[in-house]
């Protein structure tokens, strides 16, 4: 026995992704979760393995053995990994022998919804930090297709600085509120602007070495880069950023700005006041006596008289 073709229908009214595979590890049913979550249709997922729709993972391949835990998963030919959460049963029938595998799975969210505790926001506002979330749901397809026509994605990005413009021009941006004071009083939403209006044009590399570099490898990333402040204004600032969605129709990433400018400023004052230093000692005499100049001085006074 193996799973009637008309549970599909039904499975589809689970929010997890539902897959049900033969003893062989073939996909038998794949709901319609599952093609939002791994981005791959239904009629291209039947008759597969699961091998062969993702890559081999680090620790362990899909036997299809009963399984509960997470699993990194990556699909061939997607935009990135994506951590989920997996449980997989066998599917017996009445004697009790297995026919088929059933499995579950949902994406296991980094950060869901900032946390707008009052704890959070003074440790956030002692660290300096700003928090924004970006949706960068309609650049999925752009690295997708990338990926399937070149192999260094981040390098063929770094010499194509129009495309990257044209990217970055799909991307939008607000700045997550971390007490309840701050919330906007627009419905309660932050609002939401260009990306262009936090990342000027030369700061467009911090885009491939920071966004994209999680929606690919799905892992956070560090930049340093130049941003902008509402008012049009310049800063210099440390950036962490990670993926906080993984829902197919709407992804987001963190960014986490810290502002350093004041701290560099004062490196570079300290700096060049060292090297002013460091050069009256290299070029000054080898040897260095003091005198005793009040007689000249008297002479002097002296003579003006």
């Amino acid at each position: 026995m193996t799973a009637m073709p008309d549970d599909s229908n039904v499975f589809d009214l689970f929010d997890d992704c539902v897959i049900v595979r033969d003893l062989e590890g073939r996909v038998e049913s794949w709901n319609r979760a599952a093609e939002e979550v791994y981005r791959i249709p239904r009629e291209q997922a039947i008759g597969r393995s699961i091998n062969e729709l993702f890559e081999p993972e680090a620790q362990r391949r899909e036997t299809g053995a009963e399984f509960e835990g997470h699993a990194i998963r990556v699909v061939k030919g997607g935009y990135g990994a994506l951590t989920v959460s997996v449980q997989s049963k066998f599917l017996r029938d009445g004697q009790g022998e297995p026919v088929a595998i059933v499995e579950t799975s949902r994406p296991i969210t980094v950060i869901k919804k900032a946390d707008r505790s009052d704890d959070l926001a003074r440790l956030l506002d002692a660290a300096g930090l700003a928090v924004f979330n970006t949706n960068v749901t309609e650049v999925l397809p752009a690295l997708a297709s990338l990926r399937q026509k070149v192999e260094d994605v981040r390098g063929h990005l770094h010499g194509e600085p129009d495309l990257v413009r044209r990217m970055m021009s799909c991307v939008t941006v607000e700045t997550i509120p971390l007490a309840p004071e701050q919330t906007s009083t627009n419905g309660g939403e932050p609002p939401v602007r260009a990306l262009s209006s936090l990342l000027p044009e030369e700061s467009i590399q911090a885009f491939i070495d920071g966004i994209v570099v999680v929606l690919l490898d799905g892992v956070p990333a560090h930049v340093d880069c130049t941003l902008l402040h509402e008012n049009g204004t310049t800063y210099e600032a440390e950036i962490k950023v990670m993926r906080s969605s993984a829902a197919r129709d709407d992804v987001r990433v963190l960014l986490a700005v810290r502002d350093v400018s004041v701290a560099r400023e004062a490196y570079e004052t300290l700096e060049a006041s060292e090297l002013r230093y460091r050069n009256l000692f290299e070029y000054m005499p080898i040897g260095l006596t003091q005198v005793d100049a009040s007689g000249l001085v008297e002479m002097f006074t002296q003579l003006r008289r």
